[in-house]
């Protein structure tokens, strides 16, 4: 004899279950994204070969990323004391006059809209192009994990040297593994040119044949100029923090230790804690700082020397200028710069 009021358990048919699933996933694409969302989706690429392009892990629609949510992960819970000191450091810049008349005068100044800038959120989009950041409608373009790994693997070395990476067979080791990591980084990269228009540079002082040596004139690549100087050294910033508890909080500190870099026999290996898209911050300026420590050196004995046969002043070798710019600016920074449309 049957129960008397036992239920018929419903079953859903294959349409209700497909309609169920579809509203998942409408939902699922409409939540807006932020950066945890972002870095669970590079992840999914991490030790991935031979990706099936209709398989693979979509882009995250819908989603914006803010400066503060790439960098404060770096900082900790000491992130809000650490931007504190920078933006006290950067006040006292603003107080003093621009100049580059005289080596030691100041040479960058931060607007402090850079600090209020930090946790506007932008959006960010998938596109088969080359990383950058799009100012005129303020976004991001980053291409998909596996494209952005094809178009670093095809690069040259000579396309690569110039722009501060270094051998490509090392590169492309890195790559194997860290394929996601330098994706991120580059994507750090991007948001940090957000903040261009709030630094701004002095002119470097004039140069000629008379008063500079030949490598006074020297490219030092991509990261070394003044569009990419904050950009990279903020990357280096953050870091360091990472890496030694502690960032960069005067000039000082940052020449020493690039004086002292540039020295070592294996500045590779020095500087190997550091993530491939810091190392390109720091190549140029270690190449740079062997010269300038000379030149610095020369021109210290020649200001010493009370002789009447010590000739005429040094003349300039490598580039004073952005090793100054450099040090003035980094103990600002927790985060950072260019200003074309186009950035990268």
């Amino acid at each position: 004899m049957a129960k008397q009021g036992s239920k018929k358990e419903y079953v859903l048919t294959d349409a209700e279950k497909y309609i169920i699933a579809e509203n998942a996933r409408r939902l699922e694409a409409e939540r807006p994204k932020g950066y945890a969302d972002i870095l669970e989706y590079a992840n999914k690429f991490r030790g991935l070969s031979n990706v099936d392009y209709s398989t693979f892990p979509r882009f995250p629609q819908n989603a914006t990323i803010s400066a503060q949510d790439a960098f404060a992960p770096y900082y900790g819970n000491q992130f809000n004391s650490e931007i504190a000191a920078a933006k006290q450091y950067a006040d006292e810049l603003e107080k003093q006059k621009i100049s580059a008349e005289t080596w030691g005068k100041t040479r960058v100044q931060v607007n402090p809209e850079y600090y209020d800038q930090l946790s506007k959120q932008i959006p960010i989009k998938t596109a088969p192009l080359a990383p950058h950041y799009n100012i005129t409608n303020d976004k991001i373009i980053m291409p998909d994990v596996i494209l952005y790994g094809d178009l670093m693997t095809n690069l040259s070395q000579k396309v690569l040297s110039k722009n501060n990476y270094g051998l490509k067979e090392d590169y492309l080791n890195y790559l194997k593994t860290k394929l996601p990591d330098d994706w991120r980084d580059t994507l750090e990269h991007e948001i940090a040119h957000k903040l261009d228009k709030e630094i701004k540079f002095a002119e470097r002082p004039p140069a000629t044949l008379g008063s500079s040596e030949l490598s006074a004139f020297k490219d030092f690549g991509y990261m070394a100029g003044e569009d990419h100087l904050a950009t990279g050294l903020a990357k280096v910033q953050r870091e360091q923090y990472s890496i030694a508890g502690k960032r960069f909080e005067s000039p000082e500190e940052f020449k020493s230790f690039i004086f002292d870099l540039s020295q070592l026999p294996d500045t590779e290996k020095a500087i190997s804690s550091f993530s491939e898209e810091a190392r390109r911050a720091l190549r140029p300026q270690i190449e740079n700082a062997k010269l300038v420590k000379d030149y610095y050196d020369k021109l210290e004995f020649w200001k010493n020397n009370q002789s009447w046969f010590r000739g005429g002043e040094p003349k300039v070798k490598g580039n004073p200028d952005m090793l100054e710019k450099s040090a003035q600016l980094i103990p600002a920074l927790v985060t950072n710069s260019a200003s074309t449309n186009y950035s990268s």
